[in-house]
């Protein structure tokens, strides 16, 4: 009784860290020079709509780093169900933003969200900045994803949620990178589950 007691209590415990998925989000997958951005913060199953608020306090590190490594911090607001804020790119180059929230319930999680965009034209999305933490970068070829820990590779599973489903496993090779499926298309939610830490990439599929 006092083990079936237990074992209620710690499931009790970490499901409501794991109900539901941390993405950003832009309006577009690519701007020009001097177009205001919009960043948004969601939060849910299904990467339409936020479901919830988040609370402000989870935000640790908010910041979007430009091709040149130089990082701007950002200023998230609330604005009804999810938090957003804006910048400014004066100059071309891939964008990375990273948002990292702070453990929950003084549990051992963190998450680590990201995104990129483009600004200017004939450029391809990289990923130029790495984080000490757990996350997801693009690979080596079109349609293809992996997963870095720590600055070195891991084979770890991603689940992607596309067109308001939820997610759904990417199938995954000996040497951990998974493929996406071709002709998937708009808002993609990749994310993924390492040693406590959870990372989501949020990217337009097939732009």
């Amino acid at each position: 009784m006092r083990r079936a007691l237990s074992l209620t209590l710690l499931l009790l415990s970490v499901f409501p860290l794991n109900a539901h998925e941390h993405w950003l989000y832009t309006d577009a997958p690519s701007y020009h020079p001097g177009d205001s951005i919009t960043i948004h913060i969601r939060s849910g199953h299904l990467g339409e709509e936020s479901e919830f608020l988040i609370n402000s306090n989870l935000i640790q590190i908010a910041r979007v780093i430009d091709a040149d490594g130089r990082e701007t911090p950002l200023n998230f607001q609330i604005d009804e169900q999810e938090h957003i804020c804006h910048f400014l790119p004066l100059k071309s180059g891939i964008y990375t933003i990273q948002v990292k929230l702070r453990k929950r319930n003084k549990g051992p999680f963190n998450y680590l969200l990201k995104t990129q965009i483009r600004v200017g034209s004939n450029l391809n999305v990289i990923s130029p900045v790495k984080a000490d933490e757990l996350e997801i970068i693009p690979g080596d070829s079109p349609f293809t994803l992996r997963v870095m820990a720590g600055g070195e590779s891991v084979k770890v599973p991603i689940s992607l949620t596309t067109g308001g489903q939820e997610g759904r496993s990417l199938s995954m090779d000996r040497h951990g990178v998974s493929t996406i499926v071709p002709g998937t298309q708009g808002l993609s939610i990749a994310i993924c589950h390492f040693r406590r830490q959870t990372a989501s990439y949020s990217f337009y599929a097939g732009d």
